[in-house]
């Protein structure tokens, strides 16, 4: 049909449609059987007029009824807003018992760390390490006791020393999942050190020159760490105290709190970072003024984190939902409905926990394949295969070598088999969940091409690009291979549909990645505990192994609990970006906002207050 012809046929149509958005009150019955047509026409007009004016014209019609629907969904800046101005008061108020606590632990531990050093004049060098106590007193010999905040460029210390307060602070909240026993030992240990470090400068008779050098950034880093713990306690106490819910549920509603608490955290790192790389260094500023930044800092801590929330709960202006967790009930998830990434998370685990046996033991498979296969025809010894260093995120950190490791040229291949053969029963279990029919060669292929994509993003050189690729480029790959799933080996429909969903919810769904890379960074920092290390010593130990074989059975368990965690992560990810997919299609063509009117126009029944 020619574009004239199409036109003339439909005009009248048309127009009763706008007339109909322009009036205050439209009748809904006639709303909705336009609005049918209208997304019908639209479809043709996409199909046969693409790069014509009338596609745009009813693409327009269509998305004024999406707005009108949706235009009480509040911006994202202004989302943004609300989560400092009333949520994270909210919570921290609600969390007041546990942010007290920690704070009188760290105290407490900071006290400890100082009388013992006094006790003993060699606790300093047993806690601080005898190289940094060594350094501290020659820059204190030589005048300038505060050298080490001049060591390095200003740019690169900020970026080390931010990421590891950040380190710091997920450490010290993943540790609440041992029943926040693990944060109140963090909490213990970082008071002690740094009531150690304190006294280091009490014997040179230079108290005063290190707190206001020390507490230029340490205020703000120092009441982060308390909130952090804050936050893990907050986490455990879900497990420890589940009340009238079962234990599951009051550590998923404990968990959320904790994670948005902790959230709460990371802009005050990053200050404090920029602070101790920026100013700290500037020992010759007047004392005045460094006294004054200390104080102003000071203010805001108590101002932020303990009288506004006050000020709230005084006012009754509190966010309740975030007190008062939703009655236990089954979820009930819908795929035609826009979401936020708050509601896309949960929905995961909702998701996990009614398919955890089935993904664990397909993760577990999925292990067993790879350290099997990469073991047996590998001429190499697994210490030698896989160096595991020490300290938080040593595994992470082991992770590239998964796929691309000298000692061995086929462990790509190894990587392809395991991590495809997960995402794909992964994906049957999905498309049977939903009730679709599943084809089997499409599912094959979609994993495979995404287990080859995630083995490409973390060959970039350093962890900050592997970070940034993951966060940035993984959404696309994981869009990719979902649409490929659903619409077969069509690379302009499937490569088409994951372009249009980024251009237009880029925001939301990269958000959605940072999310999930920072829950995966607390799988690992669980892993990097003290307590695995502990546990397989012990057991190289009761095996009468020497030396030799308990580095090669450690190693072997290390690669096997890794790739495990790993392969936990992905399908985490995965179900994550389904639901991420649902959404943005939701976005773009509003099949949900469809079905609802079809169901409106249905209902001729309804009057009254429900028709409203």
């Amino acid at each position: 049909m020619r574009e004239t012809v199409f036109i003339k046929q439909n005009r009248d149509k048309w127009e009763e449609f706008e007339e109909l958005l322009d009036s205050p009150h439209p009748d809904a019955d006639k709303l909705s059987d336009l609005f049918i047509q209208v997304t019908d026409d639209l479809s043709y007009a996409r199909t046969f007029y693409p790069r014509r004016s009338v596609r745009v014209y009813l693409n327009g019609l269509a998305q004024k009824v999406f707005f009108q629907i949706y235009k009480s969904r509040k911006p994202i800046w202004k989302k943004f807003s609300r989560f400092w101005t009333h949520q994270l008061p909210s919570l921290t108020w609600n969390a007041r018992k546990s942010l007290y606590l920690s704070f009188l632990i760290f105290a407490g531990a900071t006290l400890i760390g100082l009388l013992s050093a006094y006790a003993d004049p060699d606790f300093s060098e047993s806690i601080l390490g005898s190289d940094y106590v060594s350094m501290t007193r020659d820059n204190i010999a030589k005048g300038d006791p505060m050298a080490v905040y001049k060591q390095h460029g200003e740019f690169n210390m900020f970026l080390g020393i931010t990421l590891n307060n950040i380190t710091v602070a997920l450490y010290t909240f993943a540790l609440g999942l041992v029943f926040s026993i693990g944060t109140i030992g963090i909490l213990i240990r970082n008071g002690i050190i740094f009531g150690a470090f304190i006294h280091l400068f009490i014997q040179a008779d230079l108290l005063k020159e290190s707190l206001l050098t020390v507490m230029m950034h340490g205020t703000l880093e120092l009441s982060s760490i308390v909130i952090a713990g804050a936050a893990g306690m907050t986490m455990g106490s879900g497990l420890v105290f589940p009340g009238s819910y079962s234990r599951s549920k009051s550590f998923q509603l404990s968990a959320r709190r904790g994670i948005n608490l902790l959230l709460g955290t990371l802009p005050l790192f990053v200050i404090a970072g920029f602070v101790e790389s920026y100013f700290t260094r500037h020992t010759e500023a007047p004392d005045l003024l460094r006294a004054f930044f200390i104080l102003l800092c000071l203010a805001f801590v108590i101002f932020y984190f303990l009288w506004y929330p006050r000020y709230l709960a005084r006012k009754g202006r509190l966010e309740e939902a975030l007190g008062k967790p939703a009655p236990e009930s089954d979820k009930v998830i819908e795929l035609d409905k826009i979401k936020s990434t708050g509601d896309i998370y949960y929905e995961t685990f909702v998701i996990l926990r009614g398919l955890l046996g089935k993904v664990l033991l397909a993760c577990l498979v999925g292990t067993l394949v790879f350290s099997t296969g990469v073991f047996l025809t590998s001429n190499s010894a697994p210490n030698e295969l896989f160096l595991f260093p020490a300290g938080l995120f040593g595994s992470a950190s082991v992770v590239p070598s998964f796929f691309q490791n000298p000692n061995h040229p086929f462990i790509y291949a190894f990587w392809i088999l395991s991590i495809g053969g997960v995402l794909t029963w992964l994906s049957w279990l999905w498309f049977r969940e939903i009730g679709q029919p599943a084809k089997l060669p499409r599912l094959i292929g979609s994993s495979v091409l995404l287990a080859a994509a995630l083995g490409c993003f973390t060959l970039f050189e350093n962890s900050a690009m592997i970070i940034t690729g993951l966060v940035i480029f993984s959404p696309f790959a994981f869009l990719v291979s979902y649409a490929i799933s659903l619409w077969g080996f069509n690379p302009d429909h499937a490569l088409g549909m994951a372009i249009r969903l980024l251009r237009n919810s880029y925001a939301r769904i990269t958000m959605l990645a940072f999310t999930l890379l920072l829950s995966g960074f607390l799988l690992f920092l669980l892993l990097d505990s003290g307590v695995t290390s502990f546990l397989l010593d012990s057991l190289s130990m009761n095996l009468n192994l020497d030396e030799e074989h308990g580095y090669q059975l450690i190693a072997i368990a290390y690669t096997v609990l890794s790739f495990f965690f790993l392969t936990l992560i992905i399908s985490i990810w995965y179900y994550a970006f389904v639901l991420q997919f649902y959404s943005c299609l939701e976005i773009n063509s509003a099949v949900g906002l469809k079905k609802k009117l079809e169901e409106l126009a249905s209902a001729h029944q309804i009057r009254g207050l429900d028709r409203e």
